[in-house]
């Protein structure tokens, strides 16, 4: 998988942040895990490449 990795097609402006919606990707988990195994634990783990810009948290 990580060989398949390939640049972003579109970048980014300088004067400009990368979008990240980190905040809606760990809600989009932590519903999903609900559904999924509900009543148990579960861990998430995010890993981040910088702020989060967009969406929730941002």
């Amino acid at each position: 998988v990580l060989e398949e990795l390939q640049k972003d097609p579109w970048p980014v402006p300088t004067d400009q942040r990368a979008s990240r919606c980190t905040g809606t990707a760990l809600s989009v988990a932590a519903c999903l895990l609900g559904a999924c195994v509900p009543g148990s634990g579960a861990r998430i783990m995010a890993f981040v490449g910088g702020p989060s810009t967009d969406g929730p948290g941002a």
